[in-house]
């Protein structure tokens, strides 16, 4: 009997080895699979990949062909989007003096530093104060004006050399403050002014009095279709600070103001 249930033990043990080992094997033969899928999976994300940056490539490629005569356009509206600071391009010797574009551009990121997009020229929260020439006019808050209620209680202003040349001398603040500050603040506040009606002659630099005499805008670029502007108060009513909007050549009809001599 102990040989009989030794044998059958030890088939037994037999039985159960062979058992295992063919598991194992089914086993690893599955995870071979399995790692094999996954290879094959990585290197297919990976071409498609490579094949999403082939087709952007291709796309950047063809709009770069078929939008070349709208270079300049793109570049503007590439370089104001993410609160990027907004440049003048037209480095023309013909109509600026050499390296002053530059020095105009180190001038203009510092004054949307100061002055940056989206924010409100104005002393909302502030005690309000009708001696204007007092107001800090560097003052930038996060909170619109209410013309509707307030006026201009809150509202910034600016006396500079540009109101000579105005007929009215009732508000130096809102749009027209803000566009005088800046030419001031580029040309200096000494710079002589002088008045003219004619689009072929407006110059980055200069102010425009547009929307039915409305609104001023200080000219930042400028084509032969467009310019492109730095304003405050576009709307009427917020003291809003903009930089960056397009003007189309029909929609400037008005009068400017140039601090250029020549």
């Amino acid at each position: 009997m102990n040989k009989v249930a030794q044998n059958i033990g030890l088939v037994t043990l037999k039985v159960i080895i062979r058992i295992l080992l063919i598991i194992s094997l089914v086993l690893f033969v599955i995870i071979i699979l399995k790692f094999r899928n996954s290879v094959a999976t990585f290197a297919g994300n990976m071409d498609n990949v490579d094949n999403e940056k082939n087709d952007e490539a291709i796309y950047v490629n063809t709009n770069n062909e078929s939008d070349n005569k709208n270079e300049y356009e793109n570049l503007v509206e590439s370089n104001s989007e993410n609160n990027r600071y907004l440049l003048s391009f037209m480095d023309s010797k013909d109509k600026y003096p050499e390296g002053w574009i530059n020095e105009f551009n180190i001038k203009i990121i510092e004054l949307q530093k100061k002055f940056p997009n989206g924010k409100y020229w104005n002393h909302m929260g502030q005690k309000p104060t009708y001696k204007r020439k007092t107001n800090n006019v560097e003052s930038v808050t996060e909170i619109p004006c209410n013309h509707d209620r307030y006026g201009e209680l809150y509202c910034n202003s600016h006396y500079g050399k540009s109101d000579e040349l105005y007929p009215y001398k009732t508000s130096c603040s809102q749009c027209r403050g803000f566009a005088s500050m800046l030419s001031d603040e580029i040309f200096g506040a000494e710079a002589p002014v002088r008045y003219f009606e004619n689009y072929d002659e407006l110059r980055i630099g200069d102010q425009a009095r547009i929307d039915n005499d409305y609104h001023s805008v200080f000219i930042i670029d400028k084509t032969d279709e467009y310019v492109i502007v730095a304003e405050c108060n576009s709307d009427l009513k917020t003291c809003q600070i903009s930089w960056g909007r397009k003007i189309l050549r029909e929609n400037m009809n008005g009068w400017y103001i140039s601090r250029w001599s020549d």
